[in-house]
């Protein structure tokens, strides 16, 4: 009766999880899939009509996990994007832990078995713990998504405003400053992705293709670099309250350029060669600023996302009240079984269970990288790039929207 409390109740912890595992990878495959080939295959993204991103921008894209909901067999036997590879060695250990066991208990006499009544209350433990850091780091991971998305949204609205507001002056100086708008919006999501994607730490976001001279400077002038040594003709170094690692320059690249995006917005009130000749209205400019606050707002809340560690003392306690009930289940239950064939596939799947879950968090904890599960940022940059460049091209032409797209890529 014990045993098959512990199974029924382990079987409702699975059938919860893996419905919340599967509606999240399912929300990642509508995502803009590159290629279905192997992860390390390069592809083209097609742009106004040329061109492809450039190697610095993103080597090769991703490869998306899907799921074929209407093939059981598919979702069961894909190992592209599963925990399988990571949980199996501990689902074999213990099985095989438990085999032994069962032979030291049944044919040596030796009395292993122990009551199973302490294990039944830790299984409430340890179900709370890896249940609900579970569902916090997925509300982390669809928080992020959303998050991303709305600031691509907000690029894509702000240039579309842009051109809106200015289309009826054909001149040089607003086809001008219509791309320079198009140009900072695609610097800003390219630095963002530098700092999302903050393990690359061999990665600057000066160094990517696509950011004129000016700005690289500006940028290399102005952020604190990790190994200082008392330089003072570097603006970051002598502003620096502290040692400064690549991830903050990273996140400290991206409000520079934010900065200069929302300058970009109000450049038309000091009429010049590269401005409208007519401003835009103080409710056109607003509807801009609320869109580049929308983009700001956004990253803002990514960032406090990743510098927000899940608790350590929680991941310690959930880990050690896992892996000491799932290594110490089979002395319970090898007094339930007849035979050892039955309590080894029991608790290779108990041990599936449990630990897969504690992977699935790790695997969603961080969603920004080259890992199967993580979001794939530079597809999703790549269209919001397009979406630019034919912007401008129904606005001022075919050469207007290849000048942009030179420059950028």
């Amino acid at each position: 009766a014990k045993g098959f409390y512990l199974i029924s109740n382990l079987s409702y912890l699975i059938n919860i999880y893996t419905n919340r595992f599967i509606s999240l990878i399912t929300v990642t495959s509508r995502l803009p899939s590159a290629t279905s080939m192997s992860p390390s295959v390069e592809v083209t993204i097609p742009s106004s009509g040329r061109g492809k991103m450039d190697a610095k921008l993103k080597a090769s894209v991703k490869r998306n996990t899907t799921v074929d909901g209407s093939s059981h067999i598919s979702v069961l036997f894909q190992a592209y994007g599963s925990v399988w590879p990571k949980v199996l060695p501990f689902c074999i250990a213990n099985a095989v832990i438990s085999a032994v066991i069962f032979y030291l208990q049944n044919e040596k006499g030796v009395p292993l078995a122990v009551i199973p009544t302490g294990h039944s209350f830790m299984m409430i433990m340890v179900s709370f713990l890896v249940i609900s850091r579970a569902q916090i780091i997925y509300g982390r991971y669809m928080g992020s998504m959303g998050h991303l998305t709305g600031i691509m949204k907000a690029s894509r609205d702000m240039i579309q405003l842009g051109c809106v507001f200015t289309m009826h002056d054909k001149s040089e100086g607003a086809k001008m400053w219509r791309r320079e708008l198009a140009y900072e919006i695609t610097i800003f999501l390219k630095v963002m992705m530098v700092a999302l994607e903050r393990n690359n730490a061999d990665k600057k976001a000066w160094e990517l293709d696509g950011i004129d001279s000016s700005v690289r400077d500006s940028l290399e002038q102005l952020l604190p670099v990790d190994n200082c040594n008392g330089q003072t003709e570097n603006l970051g170094c002598k502003w620096a309250h502290g040692k400064r690692t690549a991830e903050d320059e990273a996140f400290s690249a991206t409000y520079a350029t934010g900065i200069d995006l929302t300058s970009t917005i109000f450049k038309p009130r000091y009429r010049g060669p590269d401005t409208p000749q007519k401003r835009m209205q103080a409710p056109e400019e607003l509807k801009l600023l609320a869109c580049a606050t929308q983009m700001l707002n956004n990253y803002s809340a990514l960032e406090a996302t990743l510098i927000t560690p899940y608790p350590f003392p929680l991941v310690q306690m959930a880990r050690t009240f896992l892996f000491f009930w799932v290594f110490t289940l089979p002395f319970c239950l090898v007094s339930q079984f007849q035979h050892w064939v039955q309590l080894m596939v029991c608790i290779f799947f108990i041990t599936y269970g449990f630990i897969g879950a504690e992977y699935v968090s790790m695997e969603m904890d961080d969603p920004f990288g080259d890992d199967p599960n993580d979001f794939d940022g530079w597809a999703m940059i790549g269209l919001a790039f397009e979406d630019i460049f034919n912007t401008i091209y129904t606005i001022d032409g075919e050469e207007s929207a290849n000048e942009i797209e030179k420059k950028t890529m």
